[in-house]
């Protein structure tokens, strides 16, 4: 069953959203610029490493109906 309620309707990937978020805050509240190149690294990782294979696999999984979830829900935001 694919789940498209609750934060999922809004962005396709809330956990990755919310961990991207923390890391942010992070780097504000430590005041210097190093942390961004964390924050960075894991938006180039997780957008072309995991989110990349994890929809290839909804798309072999659900078919149709992802496509058209993907067409109507941003990645991110």
């Amino acid at each position: 069953m694919m789940v498209t309620n609750g934060l999922f309707k809004f962005s396709r990937n809330p956990i990755y959203l919310g961990f991207l978020i923390s890391l942010l805050g992070v780097w504000v509240l430590l005041g210097i610029v190093l942390p961004i190149l964390g924050c960075l690294l894991f938006i180039l990782i997780i957008n072309y490493w995991y989110i990349s294979y994890e929809e290839n696999e909804m798309e072999k999984q659900f078919g149709a109906e992802y496509r058209e979830y993907k067409s109507r829900v941003n990645r991110w935001i």
